[in-house]
């Protein structure tokens, strides 16, 4: 952060150098820690530079290339992460507004909007050992399948803290306002080897998410309407649809396809953890083949 001369990227979105400046230091401690997950090991002259001066009690002046705007210390992780995001969903491949995790470079994106559970699913999945990709934001590469991470911090409301009170973040004192509406948590407070994978992850599995009051279930789900959910989702898909469709269409054939039921109750959703686990463990053929334990 600020021990790095401004011409000095320490992380990136995809491709995109990001530096993040502040001369505070209880933020500026914090964010090493939240934007490890984005870091990259060469230094590159910084396409985006974030300046966030200030202090807690007076709030802060966050800038960017394209705005600048006064928040209250509380409002400073949310909006920058809406910055990263906003970023992010300007990167490469097929973008999409999904969960994505994996395991053993076989990985499973879980599009759907804000609200659907997609951060808590994927908290809860990490925790339990997956590779962490991201709680937002999928860039799939159609040719390949292939995905690429943008390991940002998972983000957790009230409701999924409900779901996760463990996973409640340890911060200093005069870090405690950061969290104040949302736990931000960087991927290895969830689980130690929550790194993001050094081998590319391949997609093989869609899940859209099913809010249910009860039990948890994989649905098997066709096709066309798995590929109907992830257009929905995409950030960059109208512009390109003629282009894009006849690409996603031949990639899904070669993945499973459900909905993912999810119980409102902790125990519904740790049974929702292990049907995903058991589906990348490669113990499920998709629709038309064995199907998942229900």
């Amino acid at each position: 952060m600020t021990t790095l001369p401004p011409t000095v990227a320490r992380h990136a979105v995809f491709d995109l150098g990001l530096s993040v400046k502040t001369g505070h230091a209880p933020l500026a401690n914090l964010l090493e820690e939240l934007l490890e997950g984005l870091s990259v090991d060469e230094r590159r002259s910084p396409a985006f530079v974030v300046t966030v001066d200030g202090s807690n009690d007076h709030g802060f002046d966050l800038t960017t290339p394209e705005t600048s705007t006064h928040v209250r210390a509380q409002a400073v992780l949310p909006i920058l992460m809406a910055i990263l995001n906003d970023l992010a969903s300007r990167g490469p491949g097929l973008l999409v507004h999904a969960g994505a995790v994996e395991r053993d470079g076989r990985a499973v994106v879980i599009p759907g909007p804000s609200g659907a559970g997609k951060s808590t699913l994927v908290a809860l999945l990490v925790r339990a050992g997956l590779g962490y990709l991201s709680d937002e934001v999928a860039s799939i590469e159609l040719e390949t399948g292939r995905l690429r991470p943008y390991a940002k911090p998972v983000a957790l409301k009230a409701g999924s803290q409900q779901l996760l009170p463990q996973a409640r973040p340890l911060v200093s004192k005069a870090q405690e306002i950061y969290m104040a509406t949302t736990w931000f948590l960087a991927p290895r407070w969830l689980h130690p080897d929550a790194a993001p994978p050094t081998v590319n992850s391949t997609l093989a599995a869609v899940l859209v998410p099913v809010r249910e009051r009860t039990t948890s279930a994989l649905v098997p789900l066709s096709r066309a309407r798995a590929a109907a959910a992830i257009v929905r989702s995409a950030f960059n898909f109208l512009p390109r649809g003629a282009e894009l469709l006849p690409s996603l269409a031949e990639l899904l054939r070669g993945v499973d396809c459900y909905e993912l039921h999810i119980g409102s109750t902790r125990a519904a959703a740790e049974t929702a953890v292990d049907l995903v686990d058991h589906l990348l463990r490669g113990s499920a053929s998709g629709p038309g083949g064995n199907q998942p334990p229900r």
